[in-house]
């Protein structure tokens, strides 16, 4: 048995820093995806061949540049956090297809993007993260109906927003997933989601005896959920860290007299 717990915080926003202090073990950096097109060449010099020819292998040139993008900057914040040289930043999969650090299998990470937003999550346990952009025009109960429990259906068609109330469970039910290790499957509709503590048995979190899933609202267009193993204190504010706009500023940190 497993006890998950459910929640709504507020986030405090910060400029980046490398290694930042947070007792939680937590740390979720946004990429605002916008600002790094014009550095698509220098990023993708960081990729490696397989990352590489995943890159080309996306059929819309936006999927390329944002898979880019992402990657490469989940190793430069890999490397400065590791302290290692970028080029020994080598990301493989498990069996679960989850990636991991070659070089530290003890540092967790996970990202999830979204439209031109993305968010990376690094924690001292593990940690799954998802972000989605809010279409208000969404039909919720065409997902509601069969990947949500009759009790969550219940609770989004009651509330004064549907939408935000809809994204809010989705994102916690992939973050979820995506600690797990298992991802999206049939059993979406078992995965807890509502405010407050579950105990649930599905086989995916066997192994983990607690998990906390916070959500949060990135901005206006952006809901999130993190899940993570958190055992030193409670959370009712999330610091994210907004990454520079300019790729010279992210790979010089110690540049700017308020970085670590």
């Amino acid at each position: 048995m497993t006890s998950v717990h459910c929640e709504t915080v507020k986030v405090l926003n910060q400029s980046y820093k490398v290694k930042p202090i947070d007792k939680s073990g937590l740390f979720l950096f946004h990429i605002d995806i916008l600002n790094y097109y014009k550095d698509i060449t220098t990023l993708k010099a960081i990729l490696d061949e397989t990352e590489t020819s995943r890159a080309e292998r996306y059929h819309f040139e936006k999927d390329k540049n944002r898979f880019i993008i992402c990657r490469s900057i989940l190793k430069i914040i890999l490397a400065q956090y590791t302290e290692q040289d970028i080029l020994d930043i080598k990301l493989k999969k498990d069996t679960n297809q989850k990636p991991y650090l070659v070089s530290n299998n003890s540092i967790n990470f996970n990202l999830s993007h979204s439209e031109d937003s993305a968010i990376i999550a690094i924690s001292n346990s593990n940690v799954g993260v998802d972000l989605e952009y809010k279409n208000n025009e969404f039909d919720v109960l065409e997902i509601t109906n069969h990947s949500y429990s009759e009790a969550e259906t219940k609770h989004v068609l009651n509330s004064k927003n549907q939408i935000d109330a809809f994204y809010k469970y989705w994102t916690r039910k992939e973050a979820i997933a995506k600690f797990s290790g298992q991802g999206i499957n049939d059993n979406l509709s078992q995965i807890p989601s509502i405010d407050g503590r579950h105990i649930t048995n599905l086989n995916s979190l066997n192994k983990f005896k607690s998990l906390k899933v916070l959500s949060f609202a990135l901005n206006k267009s952006y809901i999130a959920s993190v899940a993570f193993c958190n055992k030193k204190k409670d959370d009712d504010v999330l610091t994210i860290f907004s990454l520079p706009s300019s790729l010279k500023e992210l790979l010089n940190p110690n540049n700017k007299t308020d970085y670590q």
